[in-house]
């Protein structure tokens, strides 16, 4: 299955990868559209993937009995790797999913 970057939910405008790599290495998840103005927040697709990644690599440094430079060569490699795809494991929402929380339900 290919990966796509995001699209606005207001104006249907498919966001580039630079525009998203941008937002997602903000902290705050709102975002302004770049073709209509209208605000839009980032949501991770697959959160896991993080948890996952970083679980490989803390397995890679316990278990594997590996020398140091090969051990930072791969893991700046993975680390790499793993950022330049973050855009395409991203979606917009036109809501605030902060907003849509009920916390006394």
């Amino acid at each position: 299955m290919k990966e796509k970057l995001p699209v606005c939910k207001e104006c249907s405008t498919r966001w580039t990868w630079k525009q998203t790599m941008k937002r997602t290495m903000k902290i705050d998840t709102d975002a302004t559209c770049p073709s209509c103005g209208k605000m839009q927040y980032t949501k991770e697709k697959y959160p896991w993937l993080l948890a996952g990644f970083l679980l490989f690599l803390l397995m890679l440094i316990f278990i594997g009995n590996l020398p140091l430079f090969p051990l930072l060569l791969s893991y700046v490699v993975l680390t790499i790797g793993f950022l330049c795809t973050v855009p395409f494991h991203t979606e917009l929402r036109s809501s605030d999913p902060a907003l849509e929380r009920n916390l006394f339900s």
